[in-house]
């Protein structure tokens, strides 16, 4: 099975450390989300909420594509994700994505439902 992470990264410092959002509820992440985007931070969650979070602030035009790095670590490898002023990734998700692996959870691989 795949190992993702997702890593939302707006304060352009190498050296800052993503706080792991992972074990919050969505709603929870999405407020932890707001805070990096305002206060520059960075995060890094296994769920794909944050990432739709900032595409979403792209869209609305609070927040530009230049401002914030993207990276998904896929067993260990990491990706960099550049981002439209649409919100849209420019770059393919590495791997399985989330919506993937949750039909693969409830189908399982023959397409039907466990």
């Amino acid at each position: 099975m795949e190992q993702t992470m997702i890593i939302i990264d707006c304060s352009k410092q190498s050296n800052s450390d993503p706080i792991d959002v992972s074990r919050y509820l969505p709603a929870l992440q999405l407020e932890l989300t707001e805070i990096a985007i305002r206060g520059k931070g960075a995060m890094c969650s296994h769920q794909e909420w944050p990432l739709l979070r900032v595409q979403r602030r792209i869209i609305e035009g609070r927040l530009k594509p230049s401002d914030v790095e993207v990276r998904i670590v896929v067993n260990g490898i990491v990706h960099n994700i550049r981002l439209d002023s649409d919100g849209e990734m420019l770059d393919p998700w590495p791997g399985i994505s989330p919506a993937a692996l949750r039909y693969q959870e409830l189908y399982g691989d023959d397409g039907i439902l466990s």
